[in-house]
């Protein structure tokens, strides 16, 4: 297992080259953007949570469930390559040690870690049409409450 440390950095670098470019800023802090969503704050994330994962024993980890979290989070917050990369990068990883305690359970968490791939996009897309019917919810909300003042205005305050 310890042969997979050095592999950190690999992947924390894959990740950081497949970001998307407009999510990275010019090292200026924006006005209104929470701690949470810049992007130097989810590296450090990323990086504590595969130590964390790392030092607590990988497969057998308690922790190991906030890989997938972590996977999901990249989905939403980077583009679809980063995802992709973090996933790839530790099924790789994690199949290079296939069957050294259980060929079984080692396949099952290299399936389910392959098979959240399609499951983000799958997400992600029903994200997307949730929030484009929400403004578009609020758009014909917004034109309601307009014509209701324009109403009131033309018979009530003469």
């Amino acid at each position: 297992m310890c042969c997979l440390y050095p592999n950190l950095c690999f992947c924390h670098l894959l990740f950081s080259l497949s970001s998307d470019s407009s999510a990275t800023d010019t090292g200026k802090k924006k006005a209104g953007v929470p701690v949470g969503r810049t992007p130097h704050f989810i590296y450090l994330l990323t990086a504590a949570i595969l130590l964390v994962v790392a030092a607590t024993g990988w497969f057998f980890s308690p922790f190991f469930f906030a890989l997938y979290l972590l996977a999901l989070l990249l989905a939403f917050e980077f583009e679809s390559a980063a995802s992709i990369g973090f996933i790839g990068v530790l099924a790789v990883l994690f199949s290079l040690n296939v069957g050294k305690v259980d060929i079984a359970y080692d396949f099952l968490v290299i399936l389910s870690l392959v098979s959240f791939i399609p499951l983000t996009f799958y997400l992600r897309k029903e994200f997307l049409k949730l929030k484009e019917t929400e403004k578009r919810d609020l758009g014909t909300s917004q034109n309601r409450i307009h014509s209701a003042r324009g109403y009131r205005r033309r018979y009530f305050t003469q």
